[in-house]
């Protein structure tokens, strides 16, 4: 598709521990923890165009992180796609919603700039 890809592997520990410290109350999830942590952190490098978050219909844990997540990607002006799957979810639809986030993350690049 054309698009880099970064997930919260690619943040070390201490990265990820930092940013993930700014929440008010830390999260008893040590995977949430990681994920919001390595959102931070991708908010706030040059560069990032959009943001994807994969979850797991049916958890709580990711259904929170990934509310906290798009409220700061909101709140920082990037584009922010909440994927849930579950069992039934077919790859096809899964691809088309990819195009087009990434369709819509190009435009606004060639449109603003940003």
């Amino acid at each position: 598709m054309g698009a880099v890809v970064a997930t919260a592997e690619h943040v070390s520990g201490k990265i990820v521990r930092n940013y993930a410290a700014r929440l008010p109350k830390k999260l008893f999830w040590s995977l949430g923890n990681r994920m919001i942590g390595a959102a931070f952190h991708y908010l706030e490098q040059p560069g990032i165009s959009g943001m994807v978050h994969v979850a797991a219909f049916g958890c709580g844990p990711d259904s929170m992180t990934g509310g906290i997540i798009e409220r700061y990607a909101h709140s920082s002006g990037i584009p922010f796609l909440n994927l849930t799957l579950d069992e039934h979810t077919g790859e096809a639809g899964v691809m088309t919603r990819l195009e087009a986030f990434l369709d819509m993350v190009r435009w606004r690049k060639a449109a603003f700039g940003s």
